[in-house]
Protein backbone atom coordinates (compact mmCIF):
# COMPACT_ATOMS: atom_id res chain seq x y z
CA UNK A 1 0.00 0.00 0.00
CA UNK A 2 0.77 3.34 -0.32
CA UNK A 3 1.89 5.89 2.28
CA UNK A 4 1.40 9.69 0.46
CA UNK A 5 3.28 12.74 2.60
CA UNK A 6 2.20 16.15 1.35
CA UNK A 7 4.82 18.33 2.69
CA UNK A 8 5.39 21.90 2.32
CA UNK A 9 8.39 24.04 3.64
CA UNK A 10 10.11 21.43 6.09
CA UNK A 11 13.58 19.92 4.24
CA UNK A 12 15.36 20.22 7.48
CA UNK A 13 12.45 19.30 9.84
CA UNK A 14 10.68 16.17 7.26
CA UNK A 15 10.26 13.00 9.83
CA UNK A 16 7.33 10.84 8.11
CA UNK A 17 8.90 8.68 5.18
CA UNK A 18 12.14 7.70 7.39
CA UNK A 19 9.77 6.17 10.08
CA UNK A 20 10.57 2.48 10.78
CA UNK A 21 6.61 1.87 11.69
CA UNK A 22 5.86 2.97 7.87
CA UNK A 23 8.66 0.57 6.16
CA UNK A 24 6.15 -2.01 4.41
CA UNK A 25 4.72 1.20 2.99
CA UNK A 26 6.00 2.50 -0.70
CA UNK A 27 6.37 6.25 0.33
CA UNK A 28 5.40 8.75 -2.21
CA UNK A 29 6.02 12.68 -1.52
CA UNK A 30 3.95 15.28 -2.84
CA UNK A 31 5.91 18.72 -3.66
CA UNK A 32 4.46 21.93 -5.30
CA UNK A 33 7.52 22.70 -7.58
CA UNK A 34 10.90 21.34 -8.50
CA UNK A 35 12.50 24.13 -6.60
CA UNK A 36 11.11 22.78 -3.74
CA UNK A 37 11.63 19.20 -4.23
CA UNK A 38 15.34 20.44 -4.90
CA UNK A 39 15.89 21.97 -1.53
CA UNK A 40 14.74 18.80 -0.02
CA UNK A 41 17.22 16.98 -1.83
CA UNK A 42 20.06 19.31 -0.12
CA UNK A 43 19.17 17.05 3.51
CA UNK A 44 17.84 13.67 2.83
CA UNK A 45 18.20 11.04 0.41
CA UNK A 46 15.16 10.02 -1.82
CA UNK A 47 16.64 7.58 -3.99
CA UNK A 48 14.08 4.78 -2.73
CA UNK A 49 10.88 7.80 -2.33
CA UNK A 50 8.52 8.32 -5.13
CA UNK A 51 8.54 12.50 -5.63
CA UNK A 52 5.42 13.70 -7.22
CA UNK A 53 5.89 17.21 -8.37
CA UNK A 54 2.11 18.89 -8.99
CA UNK A 55 3.08 22.77 -10.17
CA UNK A 56 -0.02 23.76 -7.77
CA UNK A 57 1.85 27.04 -6.11
CA UNK A 58 1.68 26.78 -2.21
CA UNK A 59 -0.69 28.40 -0.15
CA UNK A 60 -0.47 29.36 3.63
CA UNK A 61 -4.47 28.56 4.22
CA UNK A 62 -4.03 24.69 3.70
CA UNK A 63 -6.14 24.95 0.63
CA UNK A 64 -3.01 23.83 -1.59
CA UNK A 65 -2.36 21.10 0.25
CA UNK A 66 -6.27 19.65 -0.07
CA UNK A 67 -5.49 20.32 -4.26
CA UNK A 68 -2.30 18.42 -3.99
CA UNK A 69 -3.93 15.22 -2.27
CA UNK A 70 -7.27 15.70 -4.90
CA UNK A 71 -4.36 15.64 -7.45
CA UNK A 72 -2.64 12.68 -6.41
CA UNK A 73 -6.15 10.94 -6.16
CA UNK A 74 -7.52 12.01 -9.35
CA UNK A 75 -3.57 11.47 -11.14
CA UNK A 76 -1.86 8.23 -9.36
CA UNK A 77 -4.51 6.17 -7.51
CA UNK A 78 -6.71 3.38 -9.51
CA UNK A 79 -10.32 3.28 -8.55
CA UNK A 80 -11.32 1.08 -5.60
CA UNK A 81 -7.50 1.52 -4.31
CA UNK A 82 -6.46 2.37 -0.88
CA UNK A 83 -4.01 5.32 0.04
CA UNK A 84 -2.96 5.94 3.76
CA UNK A 85 -2.26 10.00 3.79
CA UNK A 86 0.18 11.58 6.22
CA UNK A 87 1.84 14.95 7.09
CA UNK A 88 5.52 15.18 7.02
CA UNK A 89 6.36 15.55 10.73
CA UNK A 90 4.66 12.30 12.22
CA UNK A 91 7.13 10.80 14.91
CA UNK A 92 5.62 7.16 15.63
CA UNK A 93 2.20 5.74 16.05
CA UNK A 94 1.02 4.85 19.01
CA UNK A 95 -2.11 2.36 20.41
CA UNK A 96 -3.04 -0.44 21.72
CA UNK A 97 -1.29 -3.52 22.00
CA UNK A 98 -3.07 -5.96 24.21
CA UNK A 99 -4.68 -8.45 22.00
CA UNK A 100 -7.39 -9.47 23.83
CA UNK A 101 -8.35 -6.03 24.41
CA UNK A 102 -8.20 -5.18 20.73
CA UNK A 103 -10.64 -7.52 20.29
CA UNK A 104 -12.80 -5.99 22.16
CA UNK A 105 -15.68 -3.06 20.61
CA UNK A 106 -15.63 -1.40 23.89
CA UNK A 107 -12.78 -0.82 26.43
CA UNK A 108 -14.14 -0.83 30.58
CA UNK A 109 -11.05 -2.11 32.22
CA UNK A 110 -7.93 -0.52 30.58
CA UNK A 111 -4.28 1.06 31.90
CA UNK A 112 -1.63 3.01 30.06
CA UNK A 113 0.64 -0.22 30.18
CA UNK A 114 -1.81 -1.79 27.45
CA UNK A 115 -0.67 1.08 25.30
CA UNK A 116 2.44 1.61 23.50
CA UNK A 117 4.33 2.65 20.36
CA UNK A 118 4.00 0.38 17.20
CA UNK A 119 6.48 -1.25 15.18
CA UNK A 120 6.18 -2.06 11.94
CA UNK A 121 4.23 -5.44 11.87
CA UNK A 122 2.12 -4.37 14.22
CA UNK A 123 0.94 -1.47 12.53
CA UNK A 124 0.44 -3.60 9.48
CA UNK A 125 -1.96 -5.99 11.27
CA UNK A 126 -4.06 -3.05 12.93
CA UNK A 127 -4.05 -1.13 9.65
CA UNK A 128 -5.25 -4.12 7.51
CA UNK A 129 -7.54 -4.89 9.90
CA UNK A 130 -9.28 -1.41 10.17
CA UNK A 131 -9.33 -1.18 6.07
CA UNK A 132 -10.92 -4.33 6.03
CA UNK A 133 -13.83 -3.60 8.37
CA UNK A 134 -14.18 -0.07 6.40
CA UNK A 135 -14.55 -2.16 3.03
CA UNK A 136 -17.14 -4.10 4.78
CA UNK A 137 -19.71 -1.42 6.24
CA UNK A 138 -18.74 1.15 2.56
CA UNK A 139 -16.71 3.32 4.29
CA UNK A 140 -14.04 5.09 1.91
CA UNK A 141 -12.06 7.54 4.66
CA UNK A 142 -10.37 6.04 7.66
CA UNK A 143 -9.53 8.25 11.03
CA UNK A 144 -7.81 7.24 14.25
CA UNK A 145 -8.00 8.96 17.45
CA UNK A 146 -8.09 12.73 17.59
CA UNK A 147 -7.13 13.05 21.13
CA UNK A 148 -3.24 10.86 21.35
CA UNK A 149 -4.31 9.57 24.78
CA UNK A 150 -5.27 6.32 25.96
CA UNK A 151 -7.85 7.29 28.47
CA UNK A 152 -10.04 7.97 25.61
CA UNK A 153 -9.52 4.71 23.93
CA UNK A 154 -13.53 3.87 24.96
CA UNK A 155 -14.72 2.94 21.64
CA UNK A 156 -12.74 0.89 18.77
CA UNK A 157 -15.58 1.99 15.88
CA UNK A 158 -17.09 4.90 14.85
CA UNK A 159 -18.80 5.79 11.92
CA UNK A 160 -19.63 9.74 12.12
CA UNK A 161 -16.83 12.46 13.23
CA UNK A 162 -13.91 14.04 12.61
CA UNK A 163 -10.98 12.66 10.57
CA UNK A 164 -8.16 14.07 11.45
CA UNK A 165 -5.28 15.11 9.02
CA UNK A 166 -2.33 13.91 10.30
CA UNK A 167 -2.95 10.65 9.07
CA UNK A 168 -5.86 9.15 7.42
CA UNK A 169 -6.54 6.44 4.87
CA UNK A 170 -8.78 7.12 2.09
CA UNK A 171 -10.26 4.80 -0.86
CA UNK A 172 -10.53 6.06 -4.20
CA UNK A 173 -13.96 6.26 -5.87
CA UNK A 174 -13.91 8.06 -9.11
CA UNK A 175 -17.84 9.25 -8.63
CA UNK A 176 -16.81 11.18 -5.41
CA UNK A 177 -18.35 14.29 -5.15
CA UNK A 178 -15.61 16.90 -3.99
CA UNK A 179 -17.28 20.56 -2.62
CA UNK A 180 -15.29 23.32 -4.07
CA UNK A 181 -13.94 25.53 -3.50
CA UNK A 182 -11.05 23.69 -1.23
CA UNK A 183 -10.70 26.03 1.97
CA UNK A 184 -8.77 26.08 5.20
CA UNK A 185 -9.34 23.16 8.03
CA UNK A 186 -9.28 20.48 4.48
CA UNK A 187 -9.78 18.17 7.10
CA UNK A 188 -12.53 18.91 8.63
CA UNK A 189 -14.18 19.82 4.94
CA UNK A 190 -13.19 16.44 3.74
CA UNK A 191 -14.34 14.41 6.42
CA UNK A 192 -17.77 16.44 5.57
CA UNK A 193 -17.68 15.46 2.19
CA UNK A 194 -17.64 11.82 2.91
CA UNK A 195 -20.26 12.04 5.09
CA UNK A 196 -22.27 13.73 2.71
CA UNK A 197 -21.19 11.41 -0.37
CA UNK A 198 -21.32 7.95 1.58
CA UNK A 199 -23.80 8.90 4.98
CA UNK A 200 -20.46 7.16 7.19
CA UNK A 201 -16.95 7.48 7.50
CA UNK A 202 -14.79 5.01 9.73
CA UNK A 203 -13.01 6.24 13.03
CA UNK A 204 -10.94 3.82 15.08
CA UNK A 205 -10.18 5.04 18.54
CA UNK A 206 -7.59 2.31 19.15
CA UNK A 207 -4.56 3.64 17.87
CA UNK A 208 -3.35 7.51 16.61
CA UNK A 209 -0.73 9.27 15.51
CA UNK A 210 1.93 11.58 17.15
CA UNK A 211 2.76 14.95 15.37
CA UNK A 212 4.15 18.27 16.01
CA UNK A 213 1.37 20.91 15.84
CA UNK A 214 1.87 24.34 14.64
CA UNK A 215 5.42 23.57 13.80
CA UNK A 216 7.69 25.44 12.03
CA UNK A 217 7.73 25.48 8.00
CA UNK A 218 4.04 24.22 7.13
CA UNK A 219 1.41 26.53 7.23
CA UNK A 220 2.89 28.61 10.16
CA UNK A 221 2.23 29.03 13.64
CA UNK A 222 -0.92 28.97 15.21
CA UNK A 223 -0.72 32.87 15.73
CA UNK A 224 -0.20 32.75 11.81
CA UNK A 225 -3.30 30.21 11.17
CA UNK A 226 -5.63 32.05 13.36
CA UNK A 227 -7.45 33.94 10.79
CA UNK A 228 -7.29 31.12 8.60
CA UNK A 229 -9.18 28.65 10.87
CA UNK A 230 -11.59 31.68 11.65
CA UNK A 231 -12.85 31.86 8.31
CA UNK A 232 -12.89 28.40 7.81
CA UNK A 233 -14.93 28.25 10.89
CA UNK A 234 -17.49 30.20 9.52
CA UNK A 235 -17.52 29.43 6.15
CA UNK A 236 -17.68 25.11 7.11
CA UNK A 237 -20.58 25.94 9.66
CA UNK A 238 -22.43 28.04 7.44
CA UNK A 239 -21.87 25.49 4.12
CA UNK A 240 -23.01 22.32 6.31
CA UNK A 241 -25.86 23.51 8.91
CA UNK A 242 -25.98 21.32 11.96
CA UNK A 243 -23.62 18.74 10.79
CA UNK A 244 -20.51 21.28 11.69
CA UNK A 245 -20.90 23.84 14.58
CA UNK A 246 -18.16 26.19 16.13
CA UNK A 247 -16.41 24.52 19.00
CA UNK A 248 -16.08 27.51 22.05
CA UNK A 249 -13.07 26.49 23.01
CA UNK A 250 -10.90 28.17 26.76
CA UNK A 251 -8.80 30.31 24.71
CA UNK A 252 -11.30 31.19 21.90
CA UNK A 253 -9.21 29.85 19.35
CA UNK A 254 -11.52 29.35 16.41
CA UNK A 255 -12.26 25.83 16.00
CA UNK A 256 -15.18 23.55 14.79
CA UNK A 257 -17.16 20.15 16.10
CA UNK A 258 -19.46 17.91 14.73
CA UNK A 259 -21.92 17.55 17.61
CA UNK A 260 -23.52 14.46 18.25
CA UNK A 261 -26.62 12.99 16.27
CA UNK A 262 -28.82 10.00 16.73
CA UNK A 263 -28.41 7.73 13.56
CA UNK A 264 -32.06 8.91 12.77
CA UNK A 265 -31.36 12.39 13.26
CA UNK A 266 -28.27 12.21 10.77
CA UNK A 267 -29.60 10.69 7.82
CA UNK A 268 -33.09 12.54 8.25
CA UNK A 269 -30.16 15.20 8.13
CA UNK A 270 -28.15 13.93 4.84
CA UNK A 271 -31.39 12.98 3.04
CA UNK A 272 -32.61 16.73 3.34
CA UNK A 273 -29.14 18.02 2.92
CA UNK A 274 -28.54 16.23 -0.43
CA UNK A 275 -32.53 16.88 -1.88
CA UNK A 276 -31.80 20.88 -0.97
CA UNK A 277 -28.57 21.46 -2.82
CA UNK A 278 -30.15 20.05 -5.59
CA UNK A 279 -32.33 23.42 -5.69
CA UNK A 280 -29.86 25.78 -3.55
CA UNK A 281 -26.20 26.71 -4.56
CA UNK A 282 -23.71 28.28 -2.17
CA UNK A 283 -22.21 31.44 -2.31
CA UNK A 284 -18.82 31.12 -1.29
CA UNK A 285 -18.30 35.28 -1.53
CA UNK A 286 -21.39 35.64 0.75
CA UNK A 287 -21.21 32.29 2.77
CA UNK A 288 -25.03 32.24 2.32
CA UNK A 289 -27.20 29.89 0.07
CA UNK A 290 -29.07 30.71 -3.08
CA UNK A 291 -31.91 29.36 -5.19
CA UNK A 292 -30.55 28.20 -8.08
CA UNK A 293 -32.30 30.16 -11.30
CA UNK A 294 -33.55 27.79 -14.22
Amino acid sequence: MKLVIPTHNRAELITTPFLDVFADFDKCIIFHSEEALKEYKKFKDYENIECVVTNIPASNDGTAKAKNIKYYLDNFVKDNEWVLFADDNVVNVEGLITQSLWEENFLENKTANDFDLYDYKLFNKRFLEIVKHADEVGAKMVGFQTSKNWFYSHKKYRYRGYVLGKMYAWKKDNSFNYHLPFVPMEDFHFSAMHLVNYGLLLLCDYLWPNAVHFQGGGLGTRDERYDNHKYATKYLAKKYPQLLKKKNRPDDYPDLRFPYMSDDKFYYWRNKYIEFIKEYKFNDKEMSWEKIRI
